[in-house]
């Protein structure tokens, strides 16, 4: 039976909640900051979010069909919206930088 519980641990494990996490958040925040001005690098960037994206579509799209979520969302709307999410609480925590 499909639950959201694929979806939950793909959020809980982007989000740095231990030590380890928050150093991986630093690094990933100084790649950004590097990768101004370096196209190779903004091109990485973009093909790591890109599969993100299609990560989470796809899950969301198992949960559509299951009809645990409405069958009118644009789940690469939501796809977005949830990297949005993670981003801003990650990049926001206290404990970065």
């Amino acid at each position: 039976m499909l639950t959201y519980s694929g979806l939950e641990q793909i959020i809980f494990a982007a989000l740095p909640l231990e030590d380890s996490d928050r150093a991986d958040w630093k690094v990933w925040i100084a790649f950004l900051g590097y990768s101004i001005g370096r196209e190779h690098l903004i091109q990485q960037h973009q093909k790591h979010y890109e599969c993100i994206r299609q990560i989470l579509y796809q899950k969301l799209a198992g949960l559509q069909a299951a009809k645990l979520i409405r069958a009118n969302l644009d789940l690469t709307l939501e796809a977005n919206a949830l990297i949005a999410l993670v981003d801003g609480i990650s990049t926001g925590s206290r404990d970065l930088p």
